[in-house]
């Protein structure tokens, strides 16, 4: 089980382990992100945040936060 972790703009609650779990998109319009999106964070089967490579640190998706519509148009 991954614990509750809180990466600066989301809290995500204990996951059990081998999961994705999901959190609504922070408000950040200056980020061009759409508050009906989802961001998401993977535990590992091992019960662990999945850790980005580079920055060797536990990892949350934003990407998808993204509002590519929008920031198509701009």
């Amino acid at each position: 089980m991954c614990p509750l972790i809180f990466d600066s703009w989301s809290c995500y609650n204990s996951t059990p382990a081998g999961s994705i779990m999901t959190e609504p998109c922070p408000h950040k319009p200056q980020l061009n992100f759409h508050p009906n999106n989802t961001s998401w964070k993977t535990c590992r089967e091992d019960g662990t945040w999945w850790v980005h490579p580079v920055s060797d640190r536990t990892w949350s998706n934003y990407t998808t936060c993204l509002d590519i519509e929008d920031f198509d148009f701009r």
